[in-house]
């Protein structure tokens, strides 16, 4: 049954397919606003609790959407773009200048409606984040709520270089902790310093021994991180019982993190790594020799417990169920985190996947304890979904609504 819902305001379609009522998500974005944002120039949204299906034509701006809304969380959103790339492109630039692109939403938490907003301004060169009217920073949205997603450019992250592996990683692991990027960025700060240092041939032995220190105390730290991080995942996944509802059509996963300091540090213990590491530091030093191991170094694989295949070596269809089946269990280790899940974004995942991987995915949203998001071509990808869901035609959402210009997030 098809129940039309606000069709004049924004093409809203409610779907009933064998409808769980009884339904309730933790996390869900109950209104959306975006001003000056890629093709939108004012778009606003009234939406439920319920999967949220962004489909249309290529380029009408699905992912757009998904994008904005990753901007309600700490980062560069999920395409990393940059600031300024997200104007629309019908403004000049002197209209650049004296706008800004915003995003707006009311988040339906376990403990109530809260109000949060991100947007940039060229003039203030600055992103504004607020909650509740509050002018804040970033970090302190992953305190409100959590977002994770999916999209067909993170299969590429298997064949790209170690250093983006790293990143991604490190992207699920700030999840757990928030702090994990500072810490990156501060080893990553120091390691420049240090280089520096001794490539212009600087007598400072007291100040590298200081920073070495530093940059021991941090790859500690990091490592510690990312160690939970993995340990966490695996043990999800190897008890199929604990494991996402996506029965035998998703393959067991292990992710590896290995590397000399990863052997150090497992074989050692923390004490005597340390030791080991500002020794190789001093030693390198003093032959004017800058790189050493460290988590900057580690190698990760994700590899198919089953067929005892890595996922740099398995089919493009292979490769995007296991992504979806790790992002999936790391979305489970958040709810054992913090007692409820991310809304879930997940771009054009359903369209290219086989009936069998595709309902599969469907049993697992449907019952899924937040919001989901997906986007797709046409409707007619969702016909067999299990339960209650909401169809938006982007084709028809009018794009350039004649509200304020104002800053939506203000």
């Amino acid at each position: 049954m098809i129940l039309k819902n606000k069709i004049g305001e924004n093409h809203l379609t409610s779907v009933e397919l064998n409808s769980n009522t009884n339904k309730k998500s933790n996390y869900a974005i109950k209104d959306l606003k975006i001003s000056q944002f890629r093709n939108y120039e004012n778009l606003e949204l009234k939406l439920t609790s319920d999967p949220i299906i962004l489909y249309g034509s290529n380029g009408s701006g699905k992912t757009n959407i998904l994008e904005a809304i990753s901007f309600l969380s700490p980062g560069r959103g999920l395409r990393k773009a940059k600031k300024i790339d997200i104007f629309p492109k019908y403004l000049n630039k002197l209209e650049i200048q004296n706008t800004a692109w915003g995003i707006n939403a009311n988040v339906q938490t376990p403990d109530g409606l809260v109000n949060v907003g991100s947007g940039y301004s060229i003039e203030k060169n600055i992103r504004t984040v607020k909650i509740d009217s509050s002018t804040t920073n970033q970090c302190e949205l992953s305190n409100i709520f959590k977002i994770s997603w999916i999209t067909p450019q993170m299969l590429l992250l298997f064949h790209t270089s170690m250093s983006e592996k790293r990143r991604f990683v490190d992207r699920l692991v700030n999840y757990l902790d928030p702090n994990h990027v500072s810490y990156l960025y501060k080893f990553e700060k120091l390691l420049r310093e240090r280089s520096k240092i001794i490539t212009e041939l600087r007598k400072e032995e007291l100040w590298l021994e200081t920073l070495e220190m530093n940059i021991v105390n941090l790859a500690i730290l990091i490592m510690q991180n990312r160690n939970v991080l993995i340990s966490e995942i695996n043990k999800i996944n190897a008890d199929r019982k604990d494991r996402p509802s996506m029965d035998k059509n998703f393959p067991l996963i292990e992710i590896i993190l290995e590397g000399e300091t990863e052997e150090w540090f497992k074989k050692e213990g923390k004490v005597e790594f340390k030791k080991k590491l500002l020794n190789v530091l001093k030693q390198n030093r003093k032959n004017n020799i800058i790189f050493f191991p460290g988590p900057h170094k580690s190698v990760f694989r994700l590899k198919n417990i089953e067929t005892n295949k890595e996922i740099n070596f398995c089919s493009t269809g292979e490769q995007k169920i296991m992504l979806i089946s790790l992002i999936l269990i790391h979305s489970k280790l958040l709810e054992v985190f913090y007692n409820s899940p991310p809304i879930l974004l997940l771009d054009d995942i359903v369209e290219h996947l086989d009936c069998n991987h595709k309902n599969a995915i469907f049993n697992v949203t449907s019952k899924y304890k937040s919001q989901c998001w997906f986007t797709a071509t046409d409707f007619k990808y969702f016909d067999t979904y299990p339960g209650s869901i909401n169809a938006i035609s982007v084709d028809g959402l009018n794009k350039k609504l004649n509200f304020n210009k104002e800053l939506v997030y203000a």
